[in-house]
């Protein structure tokens, strides 16, 4: 069986619209539902942290958010890997870390530097597949946080440099642009929890009947990128 680690941010460790801190049932976070969707072919392993950013320094939070210095530890304690997935930058576009989607993108190339180069001894090296955010939205009862406004339109800009960035170092990409818009801020229960369709799509992704598509050949234990 394969062995998938999830990196991210909230919307990995299944942070609920409701806000308050509530968090969406285990079963309904889309690494769940991509597990289950490959039915015992992968095991996937949640890395998810509120507030993650890339490759930046957030001291407003008791943990450490900088996802370049935290993914070695995470690397070193779950390895052997077979794919790393890496779905960050919403918390990188903020004011008051970097307000870019260019500087999330770098920090996004950091990160698959980190995976490709760290020593695994005896293991292999997994693969790397990046992820674009899904977009964020504004709620009916929430205009969007202060933190993050005026420069929300970067995430507009997630799909050009992500895309980029993969293809000048030969990973895997996929654009979370094609799920439904996120409502980070909704506050509405009535919607069914974005982990759960989204991640519906993430098991044709992955799947090794679907070879042409980014982060299918790990399965099948094809080739890196």
């Amino acid at each position: 069986m394969k062995t998938i680690l999830a990196y991210g941010d909230s919307l990995t460790w299944g942070y609920s619209p409701e806000g308050g801190g509530i968090r969406h049932p285990f079963v309904d976070r889309w690494p769940s539902v991509l597990e289950a969707g490959l039915a015992g072919q992968a095991r996937v392993i949640a890395e998810g942290l509120n507030g993650r950013t890339t490759a930046s320094d957030d001291f407003t939070a008791a943990s450490d958010r900088n996802g370049v210095r935290v993914l070695p530890t995470l690397l070193d304690s779950h390895r052997p890997l077979d794919l790393v997935v890496i779905m960050l930058g919403s918390n990188d576009i903020k004011t008051f870390v970097t307000g870019s989607a260019f500087a999330a993108a770098n920090g996004m190339k950091r990160l698959a530097e980190i995976v490709r180069t760290f020593p695994y001894g005896s293991g292999e090296v997994p693969q790397v597949l990046l992820v674009a955010p899904p977009l964020t939205a504004k709620s009916p009862r929430n205009d969007h946080p202060a933190s993050v406004s005026p420069r929300t339109a970067d995430d507009q800009l997630f799909d050009h440099y992500y895309a980029l960035a993969a293809k000048e170092i030969g990973a895997g990409y996929f654009n979370a642009r094609r799920w439904p818009r996120l409502r980070r801020w909704t506050a509405s229960t009535s919607m069914p929890p974005i982990h759960v369709r989204s991640a519906r799509g993430w098991s044709p992704l992955l799947n090794p009947c679907s070879a042409s598509r980014p982060g299918s050949q790990f399965i099948s234990g094809g080739p890196h990128g």
